[in-house]
């Protein structure tokens, strides 16, 4: 008889708009507000943060890996910024575009940078998520099983993601006030946050 074909099924998490940060003047706006460390440290985290977030969309696990280290060292940093006995959360114009349409939001807000950090911890989680679903035989392209560990490591990444952005909805967005919200992008507007929160725990 004749032979059926195996009908070989690709599984893929939806990742909504990856955004990336913008190079920043941080230095000149905090002189002498802060200490010289200060604002050494969190120009050199930052600039790491967007040369490594360039190319994340042909990056590989490594490369995730490595971001995902650099937005966890910085985002403690600028959360220092946030502290209203510092009177500097308005005090640095941070930007941020996003990938696909270069889309450029740019706000004097420290909370909206702690928001974008966040935001973007979770959207690299569910792209690990599927770079762990879909992964590639380097040498010649074709694709390989995904391992029950993989799977495993999957759910991890969804569950991270889906923390992230509920930390971004009810630690971060209610700290925020609303003048500075209304010039939010959608994607970071509440309604589109716990959705993506939603989605990523059912998936």
């Amino acid at each position: 008889g004749r032979k059926r074909r195996s009908v070989v099924q690709e599984v893929a998490v939806f990742i909504p708009t990856i955004r990336v940060p913008v190079a920043t003047d941080v230095v000149q706006p905090l002189r002498g507000l802060v200490s010289k460390e200060l604002v050494d440290r969190l120009a050199t985290l930052r600039t790491n943060v967007v040369a490594l977030a360039e190319d994340i969309y042909h990056g590989d696990m490594s490369a995730v890996s490595e971001l995902q280290r650099a937005l966890e060292e910085y985002l403690p940093v600028v959360l220092g910024l946030t502290a209203k006995e510092s009177r500097l959360e308005a005090s640095v114009q941070f930007s941020w575009r996003t990938i696909d349409d270069d889309q450029e939001c740019c706000l004097a807000s420290a909370w909206y940078e702690v928001l974008s950090v966040v935001h973007m911890m979770a959207m690299l989680a569910l792209f690990e998520a599927n770079l762990k679903l879909i992964p590639r035989d380097g040498q010649n392209g074709t694709e390989k099983k995904v391992s029950e560990d993989s799977k495993k490591d999957v759910v991890d990444s969804l569950l991270r993601a889906s923390g992230c952005l509920d930390y971004s909805v009810h630690h971060v967005l209610v700290k925020i006030p609303a003048q500075i919200k209304k010039g939010f992008p959608s994607y970071l507007q509440e309604g589109m946050l716990e959705a993506i929160s939603i989605q990523s725990l059912a998936q």
